[in-house]
């Protein structure tokens, strides 16, 4: 693929770290399908958001694990201390969905006056797999951003482009280990195709469904 890059979080990554069985989570309750914190988004960046979200979202059997330096962060310690971890599972998601969200939102200052940029939120369930999907019609990440990600760098700098993503999508990446699912990220740059094609940037989180016991 010419144009596109394409970066794999894998959920298989050994590391030494402690484990925190979650019974089931239903993450409708935070991907807002009434829209309300769409619409607050919507008026801040004066981006246009649609959402197509399934009815059913639950997975089973999940995990939360520490972080590479076998830590938690503050939200999380405090919702296990009271013996919620599935309240630790979903604020952590919550926290990398706005992070790619508010990224998406924050790169369309550069299109043209008149022109309103777009982000699509999808999330549904394929097989075994329970998917979200954010998408934007922006210029693409950064190379330099993906070089990054993909060596397992703790830190980005983006100044050099003007623009963020690298540190919030650094930080995904460790919260998707974490959430024991996979971040996939494929983007096309703007300085990579001809002045009519198509640009943009895909990003999924992928987790498994499991079964109910």
């Amino acid at each position: 693929m010419k144009n596109e890059q394409l970066f794999e979080q894998s959920k298989n990554d050994v590391r030494d770290e402690k484990i925190y069985n979650i019974a089931d989570v239903d993450l409708r309750e935070i991907l807002d399908p009434n829209g309300k914190r769409m619409i607050q988004r919507q008026e801040r960046w004066n981006t246009r958001f649609t959402m197509n979200i399934a009815p059913d979202l639950t997975i089973f059997d999940q995990q939360l694990r520490t972080l590479p330096d076998g830590g938690l962060r503050t939200h999380q310690r405090e919702a296990i201390k009271l013996g919620n971890l599935q309240k630790a599972w979903t604020e952590t998601l919550a926290v990398s969905l706005s992070n790619v969200i508010d990224n998406a939102a924050q790169g369309r200052e550069d299109f043209v006056l008149g022109e309103t940029p777009n982000i699509i939120i999808n999330a549904y369930k394929q097989g075994n797999e329970l998917i979200i999907e954010v998408k934007d019609d922006g210029d693409g990440i950064p190379q330099h951003i993906l070089d990054g990600l993909a060596q397992g760098a703790k830190k980005v700098s983006t100044k050099a482009e003007g623009r963020g993503g690298g540190l919030g999508l650094i930080s995904t990446r460790e919260s998707m280990h974490q959430l024991g699912g996979t971040m996939e990220i494929k983007t096309v740059r703007k300085e990579d195709v001809k002045h009519s094609e198509p640009t943009g940037t895909t990003i999924r989180f992928i987790f498994q469904i499991n079964t109910k016991k």
